[in-house]
């Protein structure tokens, strides 16, 4: 799953800017709730890619596809560290998307992802995405 996205302010001499791309994270995250797809793109640098080389074009259309599928999408964001250094920075977070067409989740995945941002004309935007699967082992004792 490509997104997203996206909670602990780190260090106090760069909190300006962790706070912008904190919001920036909560935004993209609401507009999948909301299904707005060009919310979304609106944090995507031109130059955008994620892990398996989508660019901006291609990440609003898989979104489109996923806001058909899954009638509600919820976004839950964990764990959020956040590292700036001058016009970048590096955001990792935890994040678990599920997917309804009714009243319980009939998909859902938890992932660790990697969010690089870029400063661009004074807003923080999605540079690179990249994530993993966080898999869960069942206790082999019981």
């Amino acid at each position: 799953m490509t997104i997203a996205l996206l909670a602990a302010v780190i260090g106090c001499r760069s909190t300006g800017e962790e706070a912008a791309i904190r919001q920036a994270i909560d935004e993209i995250a609401e507009s999948i709730s909301r299904k707005d797809s060009r919310g979304i793109v609106s944090y995507l640098s031109p130059e955008f890619l994620d892990k398996n080389g989508r660019d901006r074009r291609a990440i609003r259309q898989f979104m489109i596809v996923q806001f058909l599928r899954n009638k509600d999408i919820a976004v839950f964001i964990t764990r959020v560290e956040i590292r700036v250094s001058g016009q970048t920075a590096i955001a990792q977070l935890q994040v678990g998307l599920t997917g309804m067409s009714g009243l319980i989740p009939e998909r859902g995945e938890y992932y660790l992802a990697n969010l690089g941002w870029r400063k661009e004309k004074n807003k923080w935007l999605l540079h690179r995405l990249d994530w993993e699967p966080v898999l869960f082992k069942r206790d082999q004792a019981g």
